[in-house]
């Protein structure tokens, strides 16, 4: 799947669209899209929000491919530099009260995937998340 969307919230509807039908394409479980629509909703999100304020003049390109068992995703955006796992994880232990907002998204988005990296490659951000494309 390919897909380039402008940096705006009102654009999600689609991805998970976009992602519902790529997930029936490639015979991948109900709960494996939701699982990428889950993921794709928080890092658009952070990167529209944060990595480019919300300016819908910008695009972000989303890619998924099976590889067997393993789905690959790459996120791209030309937003500030930013490597979203490179932040301390939030400390769970702690009461709502007690702990910081913000990072449990993305605490989230590392619990459902197997791997994920940040490159900064020609001026663009690039995440890439690895898991698996079995039943969800």
């Amino acid at each position: 799947m390919d897909l380039s969307v402008d940096a705006d919230v009102s654009e999600i509807p689609r991805v998970t669209d976009a992602v519902d039908r790529f997930g029936e394409d490639a015979g991948l479980a109900a709960g494996t899209c939701h699982k990428l629509s889950i993921i794709l909703d928080e890092l658009l999100s952070n990167a529209i929000s944060y990595g480019l304020g919300g300016n819908g003049d910008h695009q972000i390109d989303i890619h998924i491919e099976r590889d067997g068992e393993r789905l690959v995703l790459h996120v791209s955006d030309d937003g500030i530099p930013f490597n979203p796992f490179a932040s301390e994880k939030p400390d769970t232990s702690l009461s709502v009260d007690e702990r910081p907002i913000g990072g449990l998204g993305l605490l989230l988005v590392t619990e459902l995937t197997e791997s994920q990296t940040y490159e900064r490659v020609e001026d663009r951000n690039l995440v890439t998340l690895i898991m698996h494309s079995g039943n969800g």
